[in-house]
């Protein structure tokens, strides 16, 4: 036992070992730059920031400097710059765990008018409920990695929720896919004269408003109000209207009238149009299909989990769309007799305050398009107090330590989006660096440093040099 103490305590005390520790981390942290360039943040943060092997390096880093300073005694007085030098990388390291494991960030979103007391995080969670019980699963995920993680959550019911993730997409998207026990599925391009041209999707039983008609697709409407209605007979579509059609020939542009209130054959090759000015022409047409959650080359915004959850040994398999920082769609599974509600998605923040938006102002370059500035005018709504803020690029509202950043804001430019930031451990960080930056500078005045003892020599080998010639 003590000749292991003592192998250990020789490790520790290495300063060779040090020194490879911190070479280490710093090819650690440069491989990690060409990950993020290359697969995004999140797989830096999977490959190296957050691995269990890097926090094990840095705290044997940790431990091997505070072997070293107990080693050679340097909290002496004339040793007291390479102490003060060495402690900083310890203090630094204690900040960026603070930082790690209480600290947080996300996005606030507030519309002009409103107030928010709420934003969304940048981590991402797995989140499951049922029954007015819930349970959240904080998970990261990337390109690269593995994708699979276990989840359990006991949400009552005398057995537990399980959910094991099986793949990741880190663009995706729902879309429509035949499917031979789907429903039928018909797409159609419609104008209303008001609007432009808009693409409707449509599977069996559904219809949708277009504000001067309702237009349906199935056998079992009947509307009251004017409406359009596509039916299948077979593999062929029939549309029936609550008034005359006019029937254009995509080819030929011959036109033909078509009576209401009956039945006629709906294809692809012509255009529909009521007397009020609906247009209606047919995209596609699927006897079969459902929506699934796909991988998409495109970057949507949007990030997939694919899971199984399972409860009482039954086993279902869901899509979640969503990721940080979106809220993400959430998912019905019914299992045992029981639904759950399922989503991937960003966690929500309360603050002990609210913002809000009193104006969003964005200015433009004179001539052009482009934004050339915007700043949020914000009120801190507290117990009853308020005070009158503003965020732009270089003005950063900082409250109850909480940092508010301009990072966008919605496409109408009613509604701005606030980057939000807490970290305890900034000032233990800012500690760390000032402490490196006086040992660092101390180490030069210091009589029994190793530079002045470097500089002594020196003139040492400068005075032999002289002498030589006599």
């Amino acid at each position: 036992m003590k000749y292991l103490l003592n192998t250990i305590y020789t490790m520790l005390t290495s300063t060779r070992l040090s020194i490879f520790l911190l070479v280490f981390i710093a090819l650690a942290c440069a491989a990690a730059t060409f990950i993020e360039n290359d697969f995004g943040s999140a797989a830096a943060r999977t490959a190296v920031y957050n691995s269990a092997w890097f926090t094990f390096t840095l705290f044997l880093l940790a431990l091997t400097l505070l072997g070293n300073m107990i080693k050679f005694n340097m909290w002496q007085k004339d040793k007291m710059p390479i102490f003060i030098f060495h402690s900083s990388f310890i203090i630094i390291m204690l900040g960026s765990f603070i930082t790690r494991y209480y600290g947080y960030e996300g996005l606030m979103y507030i519309r002009e008018g409103e107030s928010a007391d709420t934003f969304l995080t940048s981590d991402s969670y797995i989140k499951v409920s049922s029954s007015g019980l819930s349970a959240s699963f904080p998970i990261l995920l990337s390109p690269i990695g593995s994708h699979s993680h276990d989840f359990s959550a006991n949400l009552g019911g005398g057995a537990p929720v399980e959910i094991k993730t099986k793949a990741f997409y880190p663009n995706a998207a729902e879309a429509v896919v035949p499917d031979p026990n789907g429903k039928a599925f018909i797409s159609i391009v419609v104008e209303t004269g008001a609007k432009a041209p808009m693409l409707v999707e449509l599977f069996e039983d559904e219809y949708v408003d277009l504000g001067v008609t309702l237009l349906g697709f199935g056998n079992a409407f009947n509307f009251e109000k004017p409406s359009i209605v596509i039916s299948r007979d077979a593999n062929e579509l029939n549309v029936k209207a609550y008034s005359d059609l006019i029937r254009t020939n995509i080819d030929t542009q011959e036109a033909s009238n078509l009576r209401a209130h009956t039945l006629h054959p709906f294809d692809s090759n012509a255009e529909y149009s009521t007397i009020s000015g609906v247009k209606l022409t047919l995209r596609g047409n699927l006897g079969g299909a459902v929506k699934r959650v796909v991988p998409t080359q495109s970057k949507t915004g949007m990030s997939a989990v694919i899971a199984d959850v399972s409860y009482k040994g039954e086993t279902k398999e869901v899509a979640l769309l969503g990721g940080s920082p979106l809220a993400g769609r959430t998912v019905e599974a019914e299992l045992g007799e029981r639904k759950f509600n399922i989503s991937y998605g960003a966690g929500t923040v309360g603050l002990p305050f609210a913002l809000k938006l009193n104006k969003f102002i964005l200015k433009r370059y004179p001539g052009s398009a482009s934004p050339s500035s915007y700043e949020s005018q914000v009120v801190v709504q507290d117990n009853g107090a308020e005070q009158e803020e503003r965020i732009y690029m270089n003005n950063i509202l900082t409250y109850k330590g909480f940092r508010f950043y301009q990072h966008s804001y919605d496409k109408d430019e009613k509604g701005t989006v606030l980057s939000v930031a807490n970290d305890p451990g900034t000032w233990t960080t800012y500690l760390g660096y000032t402490l490196l930056s006086i040992g660092f500078f101390a180490a030069f005045f210091s009589p029994k440093s190793r530079f002045r003892e470097i500089v002594a020599q020196m003139e040492k080998n400068r005075a032999r040099q002289r002498l030589l010639p006599i």
